[in-house]
């Protein structure tokens, strides 16, 4: 027996309402598609050594690169996962649109279906945080944070818990797609998909990485000056030499001996 997830919209939904769902899904995947191609960029850059290879007046772009796609990410998710606006297409306002327009004969099944997947409340204390961003930090400007310590300590989320929202948001709007599914992130930053070799590491954001590596001067140091790099060498800690030679490979130049 084909399960519900896997029905053909045509038996959930008669034909105005099967064009009014697909509408209502391809606004929110749209939005949801964007946060988690922001939150690849973001991961991606988070991840570059930057202390080591610029000095912060380097950073200014690429930390600001950084804040908006963290905005735009926590925007996203908390207006899908938590906003009680009932003119708003969320997650919430989908279900129930969903059990209400679907076909008498498949409501069970459908009620089911949709009690099942990952809800609001399993997040509830990492949301309550993402929205404590969004309305006191991005939205608007609360002065609470500003003079309060323990408030301001408590408006901040990991790279590592955002990622887990996002996860938890896709679980959420895949079991909301009846029939074919929507890739969640573009195609070029699949985590899976094999890059043809001259792209080298693939993605935009990967050879752009690669070339502020390249051109970073520290990088070339072990040729070109070799008296600086004989004083800086020693200062690197265990990491930054593992993700200096890293680096240096990826760019395709030979490692350099640390002992």
């Amino acid at each position: 027996m084909t399960s519900i997830r896997d029905r053909q919209i045509s038996e959930l939904f008669d034909e105005e309402r099967a064009e009014e769902y697909g509408k209502r899904l391809d606004g929110l995947w749209e939005r949801l598609h964007r946060a988690n191609d922001s939150m690849y960029v973001f991961d991606r850059v988070d991840e570059f050594p930057w202390d080591l290879f610029f000095p912060p007046m380097d950073r200014i772009f690429m930390s600001r690169v950084l804040r908006n796609f963290l905005d735009a990410v926590v925007l996203i998710l908390v207006d899908a996962l938590t906003s009680k606006d009932p003119k708003s297409v969320t997650f919430k306002t989908l279900k129930r649109w969903i059990v209400t327009n679907c076909r008498c004969e498949v409501r069970s099944d459908v009620k089911a279906h949709l009690a099942a997947l990952p809800t609001p409340g399993q997040m509830s204390e990492l949301l309550d945080r993402a929205r404590g961003i969004r309305d006191k930090m991005v939205a608007h400007l609360d002065k609470k944070p500003l003079v309060d310590a323990p408030t301001r300590a408590h408006l901040r989320i990991t790279r590592k818990e955002l990622r887990y929202l996002v996860d938890q948001a896709n679980q959420i709007f895949v079991g909301l797609c009846f029939g074919d599914g929507k890739g969640m992130t573009s195609l070029w930053y699949h985590p899976e998909l094999e890059h043809p070799s001259q792209t080298r590491r693939g993605s935009d954001i990967e050879r752009f990485l690669d070339l502020l590596a390249e051109h970073s001067q520290l990088m070339h140091w072990p040729e070109e000056h070799k008296e600086l790099w004989a004083g800086r060498a020693p200062t690197l800690t265990k990491e930054e030499r593992k993700q200096f030679n890293y680096w240096r490979t990826r760019v395709g130049l030979p490692e350099v001996p640390f002992e």
